[in-house]
């Protein structure tokens, strides 16, 4: 049981997160921040990119953080994750 491929594995009812669970939690957060800027550079709104973290298995808590993140400052085109006051 685990990733695949970058994708959620299931098993009967048992949800495996997207992500590795040896990763640090910045490593999680990198991950979650990363989905939630290109969905919303495709157009998507924060409850539906809210719902996919969740949905790819991002902890609620994940998934809020992330959103909260996303909203408190503008994107730098080069790195949006390298910009100034946005600690991981």
């Amino acid at each position: 049981m685990g990733v695949a491929n970058g994708e959620c594995v299931v098993q009967g009812h048992n949800r495996q997160p997207l992500y590795d669970p040896k990763d640090t939690l910045a490593s999680i957060r990198t991950q979650a921040r990363y989905m939630a800027l290109s969905l919303s550079h495709l157009g998507h709104d924060d409850s539906a990119i809210e719902k996919q973290l969740y949905s790819s298995g991002f902890h609620p808590s994940i998934c809020y953080e992330t959103l909260s993140w996303l909203k408190s400052e503008a994107i730098t085109e080069n790195d949006p994750l390298e910009a100034p006051n946005r600690p991981l």
